[in-house]
């Protein structure tokens, strides 16, 4: 039987890849909504991308504040799982190897990004640092 600190991990990275899986699907429809044609996708290409990796960011910072414990870990591991849901539920990277390695990459750097601005944040909240 886990303990509890290793439930509130896993509860926290369960409730940030919902959000993310959320947040997911409104930037998909935002992205077809605003890019229907291939010129305006090209524009907003950019802006798409820079707001997915901001995702990543923000689930792991929700998640490593949530557990307040093993923050960059938590924060990564909530990248990966985050990358690893978009792949199988939105199909993102295809068949495409590299693609999806990269997304996994990425979704783990991006996520203990986000779970060391957590530590950082809820350490100055307490006034440790």
């Amino acid at each position: 039987m886990p303990n509890k600190n290793m439930l509130k991990e896993i509860r926290s990275i369960v409730i940030s890849v919902a959000i993310f899986l959320v947040l997911h699907f409104a930037l998909t429809a935002g992205s077809n909504y605003f890019a229907r044609t291939a010129d305006n996708f090209s524009t907003w290409l950019l802006w798409i991308n820079i707001t997915a990796y901001f995702l990543y960011v923000l689930v792991g910072f929700v998640a490593g504040a949530l557990s307040k414990r093993h923050f960059l870990l938590v924060g990564a591991i909530t990248g990966i799982c985050s990358a690893a849901a978009a792949i199988l539920i939105f199909g993102v990277a295809g068949n495409d190897i590299f693609g999806i390695l990269a997304m996994v990459v990425n979704g783990a750097v991006f996520g203990g990004i986000g779970g060391a601005i957590s530590l950082y944040v809820i350490r100055k909240s307490l006034n440790v640092l």
